[in-house]
């Protein structure tokens, strides 16, 4: 299935994101995606995808760097392993680089591939944003 979506931020800033979805013999959902930036920003938009589980799965591990916040420019002070624990703690909150993140439970989980990044927060624990490889992250200036 094949999918075309425009955002746009403004006249000036918007951007086109082509997404091709295909269901594997083996139940494997497989989720590819392009952009097409046409910004006067002076960096390219995030963009990902969101994604929300059900309340009984209760449990968050990735594989990627840990167990504290990564960027594409700051990278120095995570690690690089298997990391998780409870949806609700605090050892999930944050931005992570990822190569495969999963949300489980008694009765199963989901697990994603992708190289990009994890954005989580307590409070909205089923909640997990999913972002692309970028080149850099906009900071904030003083």
């Amino acid at each position: 299935m094949l999918a075309t979506v425009n955002y746009a931020v403004n006249s000036q800033n918007n951007f086109t994101t082509n997404y091709r979805y295909t269901i594997t013999a083996d139940g494997k959902l497989n989720v590819h995606y392009s952009i097409l930036p046409n910004v006067t920003v002076p960096s390219v938009p995030i963009v990902g995808m969101q994604m929300e589980s059900i309340p009984t799965l209760k449990n968050l591990h990735w594989l990627g760097l840990g167990p504290f916040d990564s960027y594409p420019n700051k990278r120095s002070a995570p690690i690089l392993g298997i990391w998780g624990g409870s949806a609700t703690g605090e050892e999930t909150s944050g931005n992570k680089a990822i190569r495969w993140v999963e949300q489980s439970g008694t009765i199963g989980g989901v697990h994603v591939s992708t190289l990009g990044y994890l954005e989580h927060h307590v409070s909205s624990p089923q909640k997990i944003l999913l972002f692309s490889g970028v080149l850099g992250r906009p900071e904030k200036r003083p």
